[in-house]
């Protein structure tokens, strides 16, 4: 999962809170030929940009799956 950060700081918090081999803290474009390489097709690594602030990710989340929660609930359960 890569997570943009703002500053270098925040992502320099966030990396150190990583278990040893979860994660590490890259720079563009000081790491690009890192990322690069681990785009690259059989790497064995998968991408998912994470573009959710955590200040208001319940907001967002509601607002694009509200409507399929709604549709779940309904035909899968008794209201």
């Amino acid at each position: 999962m890569l997570s943009p950060y703002d500053d270098k700081n925040t992502a320099g918090q966030h990396a150190h809170q990583l278990d040893p081999k979860e994660g590490r803290a890259l720079q563009l474009p000081q790491d690009a030929d890192k990322i690069e390489n681990m785009l690259a097709k059989g790497s064995g690594y998968r991408i998912f940009l994470n573009r959710i602030k955590d200040e208001n990710w319940d907001k967002r989340m509601l607002k694009l799956y509200e409507k399929n929660i709604v549709n779940y609930l309904l035909t899968r359960t008794r209201f």
